[in-house]
């Protein structure tokens, strides 16, 4: 049985200068105020907004109140907001972050590639790394042959001559690397 590894669909962005902008003087309003401001009106209130060049936001830009709340935490816990130079430092520093989380998705990325490298291959209900093992591989149909290649990107297109040797060879190369035989 295979496991499912969790997709990297849900990537995270950066906020864009216009949302910082936006968001950092919400966050200064409520600190002069003394009366935070809700994520949840904020992230109403900025699909009426209007940005820095006087268009209104577009709907990429809208944020949820999750992500509001987030960044008003980030923006409360380093308290550079006193001095602007000291707030642009502090963007600064949470695109750093966000690069730094970037690498660390993609090394875990990597590293759930590894680990799923460490399964034999499997194509249908066939398990290849056996059938390799046990040289029966050339039992398989030339058409379910060729569909095995493509299933596993193999470059088959070089292959003239309508036999199976070349497409078994192919496969058992794969199935030779596979690091369920180590």
């Amino acid at each position: 049985m295979r496991w499912a590894l969790k997709s990297a669909e849900s990537k995270r962005s950066r906020f864009s200068a216009a949302q910082k902008s936006y968001l950092t003087d919400k966050f200064k309003i409520g600190e002069l105020t003394k009366k935070k401001v809700k994520p949840a009106s904020v992230a109403q209130s900025i699909m009426t907004a209007r940005n820095t060049n006087g268009s209104r936001f577009t709907s990429d830009d809208f944020l949820t109140a999750t992500q509001i709340a987030y960044f008003f935490s980030r923006l409360a816990s380093k308290k550079t907001l006193l001095d602007d130079d000291l707030g642009e430092q502090f963007l600064d520093d949470e695109d750093e972050a966000a690069a730094v989380e970037d690498e660390l998705e993609q090394m875990t990325t990597e590293a759930a590639n590894e680990l799923a490298a460490k399964q034999p291959l499997f194509y249908d209900n066939y398990n290849l790394c056996e059938l390799s093992s046990k040289g029966k591989l050339g039992s398989f149909a030339l058409p379910v042959l060729k569909n095995m290649c493509k299933y596993f990107g193999l470059d088959v297109d070089d292959i003239k001559i309508r036999r199976r040797k070349p497409y078994v060879d192919r496969l058992f190369a794969i199935c030779e690397s596979c690091t369920c035989r180590k």
